[in-house]
């Protein structure tokens, strides 16, 4: 029979390389883990009564120079209703399914008289290239707004930028780097990948900072903001705690609001908001001058 301290040894030992493995896993699949891309696009903005254009944007990088976005460009009606400066949304979307999980929102914001550009990233729905990381759906987020200022000639002052969850993460290092954009929203987002996983408690025997390469860390740009940001955010929201949503509008520097939505869970803000969040985002849309 083996020795007590013998078996000491051989369970630490086993839990040490369960534990080394777990990590590496968490390392090296990690963007798997954020991003869960659906091939079929199920709905469209013609669904929810909105004119829009079906269309296929270049997204040529370094690494993939013969990607195309495939993106949706949703008419803004009616055009009396057309805020004086703002005359486009890029949204962007979160990490979840594809374009078609935001067809009805696209919808409802181009009733509030601007054109919405909704474009799926790389590796979802209907976009060609390899799966989603941190530095492509940036990438992508980039090609979406030259698309706007090339081919629809709008001045970056004309263009708010509009993320939901992941995609508000994504909507602000985008603006960090167009200071010069008309406005920023962000919805039901986070302050950065490392606080999210520190909220689930079987990743906290990992050195999280250490392990997380897909960072997002909005916490650490919105302090660079310049532009008049909202923020909306669910007081149910389960997914992503209200206080980050707190947090990044206190670091923000420049005009900003934050609006909670009480009943509001993380998809839902625009629904069950009813009238409290059209008001916000329509206030928001008027008052930029």
């Amino acid at each position: 029979m083996p020795s007590l301290k013998r078996i000491v040894v051989i369970v630490a030992a086993s839990l040490a390389l369960v534990y080394v493995a777990a990590g590496a896993f968490v390392y090296f699949y990690q963007s798997h883990m954020i991003f869960v891309p659906q091939a079929r696009v199920e709905k469209i903005p013609g669904d929810f009564g909105a004119h829009y254009e079906t269309l296929t944007i270049p997204a040529r990088t370094s690494d993939d120079p013969v990607a195309k976005l495939a993106a949706w460009w949703v008419e803004g009606e009616p055009k009396t209703a057309h805020p004086e400066h703002v005359k486009a949304l890029l949204y962007l979307h979160g990490n979840y399914g594809n374009v078609g999980d935001n067809a009805a929102h696209a919808a409802r914001l181009s009733r509030y008289g601007v054109d919405v550009l909704l474009p799926d990233y790389r590796g979802f729905g209907e976009s060609s290239g390899p799966f989603p990381s941190e530095k492509r759906v940036y990438e992508d987020a980039e090609t979406a707004w030259q698309w706007l200022l090339r081919e629809k000639h709008y001045s970056p002052a004309e263009i708010v930028i509009y993320g939901h969850s992941l995609g508000g993460a994504i909507a602000i290092e985008l603006a960090s780097q167009h200071p010069d954009a008309g406005g920023l929203i962000v919805e039901s987002s986070f302050t950065s990948v490392v606080e999210m996983a520190q909220l689930n408690s079987k990743f906290r025997i990992w050195p999280m900072n250490l392990l997380v390469s897909q960072r997002f860390d909005s916490i650490d740009r919105v302090g660079s903001l310049g532009m008049p940001v909202l923020f909306i955010h669910g007081g149910a929201d389960h997914v992503v705690p209200l206080f980050m949503a707190q947090r990044m509008y206190d670091r923000v520097p420049g005009p900003k609001a934050l609006v909670v939505i009480p009943s509001g869970g993380h998809d839902n803000c625009a629904v069950v908001g009813g009238e409290q969040y059209v008001a916000a985002v329509r206030g928001f849309l008027e008052g930029l001058k």
